[in-house]
This record gives structure tokens, C-alpha cells and sequence, in this order.
């Protein structure tokens, strides 16, 4: 089955980017190619693609591995990780895209409603149901241009990793309204809460988690919390750090 077709904006001055002329320089306008096709690539996959694809990436674009590596890698043009590569970019836009899609299907649904509910006289009966036939191919339209749905983190692995299951059905409906660019930082920031957070009983409850959104908030591991009595080396006037016992470890709520 093909992938909707998603737009995204393109800047007409791209090109006069000091990294995309230092890719230019060095891989000419082939290596701009490469770009493009990458971006488009990225918005295909929700802004993230894994470093094994690398590969499936060359062989698609008939091109050298190197030089993909090359364009991903060399010229500070994407962010990356030891298992991913992404722009932040290409996010900002599916974001964008989705707020939009869900604004139009908002304003659908709205119309809709209206027409549905208004009663009218045998004369203008036609014309009502001409418009309903309309907004039906416009919500059809809205649903086919929608990004692709990639499950990115599924609720039970979520479930599985948090370990404290309460509210169940409650924490299962917010996990549906939360977007897959969110689910992929609770992936990444949930294993640090988790170590902060090992007595469960500390722990918030999975759907204060979720409705406060809390994987932007630091959390800082129990062990980083015992400190010897040395200066602050960012705040030389700020005196020694005072020693946490056990028990005063033991008594915090996070």
C-alpha cells in the first residue's frame, strides 16, 4: 500500500546554507540530491530513520554507501545517535502538519454537525445533501493526506517498561491521544525516570506521567544524589555540597 502523499515547505534561498554549500563543495550537486531525497525520506518516517537503513538508503538511491554515510554524517546537516538519525527540522514539520490536519478535521466536523442538524424545507433538501456528499470527499480527503501511522512505541511496551499499572483503561485512552513524536521521547526519557524511581511506591502514577507530561522534566538518578564535600565546580561561591545519608536517600519522594 503507497504512503500518503505529505507537503512540507522548502526554502527557496537552501542552497546559500553554509552546510549545504560545504556539501556542495565536496559532493557537488549529486550530494544536494542525496539531501533532498533523505529529507523526504525523514518525512515519511515521522523525522526518524535507524542507521541500519543506511544501506536500503544507498541501494534505493543507486548511490555509493559512503557517500550516503557521507551526507548523514560529515557536514552537521542531521542529528544522530549510536542507533538513529533525524532532523529537527523535518519534526517541527510533521508537527505542524498534524496540529493542521487536526484543525482541518475540526473544522469538518463542525460543518458537518451544522448541516446535519439544521432542518430545512423539501426544496432545499438537494442542495443540503449536495454539501453533505462534499464535506464527505473533503474528510476523506483529510484522512488519506494524514502522515502515515507508525506505531513508534506501543502501549503495553510502555505499560511493561513504567511497571506501576494503575488505571489501566485511563492511561490506555491518553496514550492514543498522545502523538508519535511524544512517544518516541517517553521511549528515550522513561528509562531515567525508572532508575531515579526505583522503590515503585515513589513513583507518580502512570496517568499523572502521561497528563503532566513529565519526560521533559529532569530526573536525576538516586545514586548521582550522594556528592562528597567538594565545591560546586560551576558555582565556586555556592559552598560544599552537603552528603545525603541513607536514611535522608531513603525518605525522598520523587
Amino acid at each position: 500500500m503507497s504512503k500518503p502523499i505529505v507537503f512540507f515547505p522548502h526554502d527557496t534561498n537552501s542552497r546559500n546554507d553554509q552546510r549545504l554549500q560545504k556539501l556542495i563543495m565536496k559532493e557537488g550537486m549529486r550530494g544536494l540530491g542525496i539531501y533532498w531525497s533523505i529529507i523526504e525520506m525523514l518525512h515519511e518516517n515521522i523525522g526518524t530513520i535507524e542507521l541500519k537503513e543506511v544501506e536500503r538508503i544507498a541501494f534505493e538511491l543507486h548511490e555509493e554507501y559512503e557517500r550516503i554515510t557521507n551526507v548523514i554524517e560529515k557536514y552537521e546537516l542531521f542529528e544522530k545517535d549510536d542507533s538513529c538519525f533525524w532532523s529537527d527540522r523535518v519534526k517541527r514539520n510533521i508537527l505542524d502538519i498534524i496540529d493542521k490536519s487536526k484543525k482541518a478535521k475540526a473544522s469538518v466536523e463542525a460543518r458537518w454537525n451544522k448541516y446535519k442538524n439544521t432542518t430545512v424545507s423539501n426544496n432545499d433538501t438537494t442542495v443540503i445533501l449536495s454539501e453533505e456528499k462534499k464535506e464527505e470527499k473533503n474528510k476523506e480527503d483529510i484522512v488519506n493526506a494524514s502522515p502515515p501511522a507508525i506505531e513508534i512505541y506501543p502501549f503495553k511496551d510502555f505499560w511493561n517498561d513504567y511497571g506501576k499499572k494503575i488505571d489501566t483503561v485511563k492511561c490506555e485512552a491518553k496514550w492514543g491521544r498522545i502523538t508519535n513524536i511524544e512517544k518516541k521521547l517517553i521511549k528515550e526519557k522513561l528509562p531515567v525516570y525508572i532508575s531515579a524511581t526505583p522503590d515503585i511506591q515513589f513513583r507518580k502514577n502512570p496517568l499523572t506521567y502521561l497528563n503532566g507530561k513529565m519526560w521533559l522534566d529532569d530526573h536525576v538518578p538516586k545514586h548521582n544524589l550522594f556528592h562528597s564535600n567538594v565545591h560546586n565546580k560551576h558555582d565556586p561561591g555556592a559552598g560544599p555540597v552537603k552528603k545525603l545519608t541513607q536514611q535522608e536517600v531513603d525518605n525522598l519522594k520523587f
